[in-house]
């Protein structure tokens, strides 16, 4: 029997049903890994019915250009996982064949979204997958704050700008820097200023949306990126932000920490900027504006 045959029917080896069983015993989980485009290394955990796209509801979120909102979908079935397209505008592609029918997916099956995002799917145990997970946090997140770091902004700061401009749609940039940290780690302690670069980031990120991006690019700096957002709309956020911050209740011991921030807002929608970097380099002088005129305010430029 072929293996298209074999795939439709459901049909396996006695080879592969003894490897099934050892995934069994071994409490095996199912994973998709990205392989390329803007989320290379990171490992999703599949469960049920798990949709890939770029929607924001896809269990597996593959935000490239060339994705549809609803690409694709693996469901489980007894402990199966079988692989369908869902219409998309560019096809789905399993180990270099394009899909016309369901499949079922085996370890190391290799899923080509678009022209651009790859995937993995893999059998791993519980320790694998969670020492994947966890160094694709290490290469991507902050150790101290959970925050994306600059390297990994810097690599979607780029991608970012470029669908900005395929989309004729605006991305914004709000810098961020906590008002007196020095002061803070001066009067209570280093230990004290950790657990407050902490609280900061966690305030930003009960205010901010799901897509937005946000990481630590310095000491006390920070910098969010707001995908299709206008000028207005990244102040009304950038405002958001402050207001929660400055009423946040900041505690170490015994102590009350006053914690405030000072923000600049720039997009790319303004004619004079040219580049991402000169994005940056934009946001971080009204920052800069906002910190002269007196911290714990939003700066921008006065349409």
């Amino acid at each position: 029997m072929s293996r298209d045959e074999e795939e439709r029917t459901g049909c396996f080896s006695l080879e592969e049903l003894l490897q099934q069983s050892k995934r069994d015993q071994r409490k095996l989980v199912a994973t998709l890994t990205c392989l390329s485009g803007r989320s290379m290394g990171k490992v999703y955990k599949l469960a049920g019915s798990m949709i890939i796209g770029r929607s924001e509801l896809a269990n597996v979120q593959v935000e490239d250009d060339g994705i549809s909102r609803k690409h694709a979908e693996i469901v489980e079935l007894d402990g199966t996982y079988i692989l369908r397209d869902l219409g998309s505008t560019n096809g789905t592609v399993c180990n270099g064949v394009r899909l016309t029918d369901p499949i079922t997916l085996r370890d190391g099956d290799r899923i080509r979204l678009g022209p651009n995002s790859a995937l993995r799917f893999d059998y791993a145990d519980e320790v694998e997958e969670q020492m994947q997970s966890k160094l694709y946090d290490m290469a991507t997140r902050d150790p101290l704050t959970g925050a994306y770091n600059r390297r990994f902004f810097h690599d979607r700061l780029g991608s970012e700008w470029a669908w900005a401009i395929r989309h004729r749609r605006p991305c914004t940039l709000v810098a961020m820097d906590i008002d007196h940290f020095k002061r803070v780690n001066d009067t209570y302690g280093h230990q004290a200023g950790d657990e407050v670069l902490k609280g900061v980031v966690a305030v930003v990120y009960r205010t901010i949306r799901k897509e937005d991006l946000f990481a630590r690019v310095g000491g006390e700096e920070f910098i969010l990126l707001a995908r299709a957002t206008s000028l207005g709309e990244g102040v009304v956020l950038a405002e958001r932000v402050r207001t929660a911050m400055e009423h946040n209740v900041f505690k170490f011991g015994p102590s009350i920490i006053p914690v405030t921030i000072s923000l600049g807002v720039a997009t790319s929608s303004d004619p004079s900027i040219e580049t991402p970097d000169h994005l940056m380099m934009r946001a971080d002088e009204w920052l800069y504006a906002a910190k002269q005129n007196g911290r714990n305010r939003v700066e921008h430029e006065q349409k």
